[in-house]
């Protein structure tokens, strides 16, 4: 698919008028109309209405827009980056660490030394068990992680199952509960209720963690949906028990929503720590997830003589 044309497709979209929209652009109207029909071609579809007092998105034209302006976005960040490399601003710095340590301590190391004056600090390449994980400085002071492809098969979870789904029912004491499982470099079983405030976390978060049909533990994601670009979110995680926010069990719950039909990129995630929005464009690509950081300790370590 040609970029240009997107660009050309989301300008009129937003604008809803051809005219302003050609002039935004500095092209004709006439090449601006042509460029669009051909990527209705391309895609097959009509993406605008045209009628005497505009244009109108239709449901076609509202997905490309969706994701249309992610790659915008990627687009302006591959841009600055390859800028401030030419200039020596940007480094990569390797580090290793597990995927928990990654999502909630990068993020606070980059901007404490940003402020400090260390341009290289706008991104860095952290090391897990799971890969490669890219934190990213906004201009906003938020961090956009790439948290890397989610796995669904059992066996890389793992999770015991005879099959590949969507969905599994997990015996747990005398009630049958209906789970997705998802790996983000570590294995999480998620559910769906209808008040995330009264489900019993605690309680059925701890055997869920140490179910015998998930060898190496997992953590309990509870999830409410508010609507398609909203869930709130609740984690007991393994080792820890419940927590007040879970990077990679956010990208989780996210992208097994999605899965199930119920959840459209980008979603807005609200824990009780605070607010992530995640992106997850489907099979294959990587879950980007950004939120604000903020320093909720601070200490002095004094070894033993």
């Amino acid at each position: 698919m040609d970029y240009r044309k997107v660009q050309l497709f989301l300008a009129a979209a937003r604008l809803g008028n051809m005219t302003e929209a050609a002039a935004s652009l500095d092209i004709s109207q006439p090449a601006l109309s042509k460029s669009i029909k051909s990527l209705e071609k391309t895609l097959g579809v009509r993406l605008l209405e045209r009628g005497r007092f505009g244009v109108s998105v239709t449901p076609f034209g509202q997905a490309l827009m969706q994701h249309g302006q992610v790659m915008e976005a990627e687009m302006r960040n591959a841009v600055g980056e390859i800028q401030a490399m030419r200039g020596a601003q940007r480094g990569h710095v390797l580090m290793g660490c597990g995927p928990t340590e990654a999502t909630r301590l990068l993020p606070l190391a980059l901007q404490a030394l940003a402020s400090r004056g260390n341009a290289a600090a706008a991104a860095a390449l952290a090391m897990c068990a799971s890969g490669i994980i890219t934190p990213k400085l906004e201009e906003n002071g938020f961090v956009t992680v790439n948290m890397g492809a989610p796995k669904f098969a059992p066996s890389e979870i793992p999770f015991i199952a005879d099959t590949d789904s969507n969905t599994y029912l997990l015996a747990v004491g005398n009630q049958n509960i209906t789970i997705s499982v998802v790996s983000m470099g570590n294995p999480h079983a998620v559910q769906i209720v209808e008040d995330v405030d009264a489900a019993p976390v605690v309680a059925l978060g701890s055997q869920i963690e140490v179910h015998p049909r998930f060898p190496e533990r997992v953590n309990a994601g509870f999830m409410q949906i508010v609507d398609a670009h909203h869930i709130k979110l609740r984690v007991f995680e393994r080792g820890s028990g419940e927590t007040l926010a879970c990077g990679t069990g956010a990208c989780a719950a996210v992208v097994a929503g999605i899965q199930l039909g119920r959840l459209q990129s980008p979603v807005h995630v609200s824990a009780r720590g605070g607010e992530l929005q995640i992106v997850w464009l489907g099979n294959g690509s990587s879950v980007m997830m950004t939120g604000p950081t903020e320093n909720v300790f601070t200490g002095t370590f004094i070894p033993k003589q």
